[in-house]
This record gives structure tokens, sequence and C-alpha cells, in this order.
């Protein structure tokens, strides 16, 4: 569980800082980016930034199907043009 004072500080360095939601986690020591994605989503300064997914579900479910149909994930995300 973390306190009021730390939820705030990782909320407040993802504004102030070019960070990730997974990077601002790492520097901090806390345990999952999901944490910080929860606590921004209750932040006024952070009202909607999330709602629309990074990569289009057109996309999403076009690499899905590249994989059942036998390409290795790491082809499809190249394919769709992700690059993880």
């Amino acid at each position: 569980m973390f306190s009021p004072e730390e939820r705030q500080c990782a909320v407040d360095l993802y504004f102030t800082t070019p960070m990730t939601t997974d990077q601002v986690m790492k520097h901090l020591g806390y345990p999952t980016r999901q944490c910080l994605e929860r606590w921004l989503t209750k932040d006024p300064q952070y009202a909607g930034h999330m709602a629309k997914p990074i990569i289009p579900l057109e996309t999403r479910t076009k690499a899905i199907e590249l994989v059942l149909g036998g390409m290795q994930q790491k082809r499809a995300a190249e394919w769709i043009g992700y690059n993880a």
C-alpha cells in the first residue's frame, strides 16, 4: 500500500519529466506501472489522456491474426510497425 504522499510524488514526477509510467515506477522502486496508471486516472491533470489506445484496434487485430496464422510475435510486431 502506498501513502497519498507517495502516490502524489509518482504523479508529479510523471507530469514534470519526459518519463513513461514504467520509467517513473522503476525510478521510484514501485512494483508496476499499472499502479501509477490508476493514480493518474484520478488526477484532474490527466483527464482523458489514455482514452485512445496507442495501437489502434484494427492494427492489433491484424497482428493477432498474423500470430494465430503462425507468424512469430516479434515478426508480427515489426510487420505492424511496432518496435518494442
